[in-house]
């Protein structure tokens, strides 16, 4: 099969803007394939997601300073819920222990200040990850 009859190649796909989902007809070859139905339909998607990524913004700042009203009764938080001191502590110790690890990896040390690092990134890491998981759960 000769590169002209690749490029010939008709593919059969859909829009990839949320509320349109029309199918569309484009060319294989070279080049980038084509993720939405017209420049009107991408233009579209980018409107709708600078939107919801802003509305997002605004629910995150939102649940942030509802958390921080609820802390700044005095009442200790709900089980398994991190104040906001709390929070930030946790991602400053991630993000430390991800630069030592980073650091140790990227200058090749030996295999045991390896694993003493990993092992401190992971411990770091974990709580946040726990954190974001049952957040969610909470949500679903």
């Amino acid at each position: 099969m000769s590169s002209d009859q690749i490029d010939d190649v008709e593919i059969a796909t859909f829009c990839g803007r949320l509320t349109c989902g029309k199918a569309f007809i484009q060319t294989a070859g070279r080049g980038r394939p084509k993720e939405f139905c017209s420049e009107t339909c991408r233009r579209a998607a980018d409107r709708d997601y600078k939107r919801a990524r802003g509305r997002a913004g605004v629910l995150d700042e939102q649940l942030r300073r509802t958390r921080h009203e609820v802390a700044a009764y005095g009442r200790k938080p709900e089980e398994g819920q991190w104040t906001p001191a709390e929070r930030v502590q946790a991602e400053i110790q991630a993000q430390t222990a991800l630069t030592r690890a980073t650091t140790v990896l990227e200058l090749g040390a030996s295999s045991e200040r390896l694993l003493t690092e990993l092992q401190a990134l992971v411990m770091a890491i974990r709580p946040i990850l726990a954190d974001s998981a049952r957040q969610a759960a909470q949500i679903a």
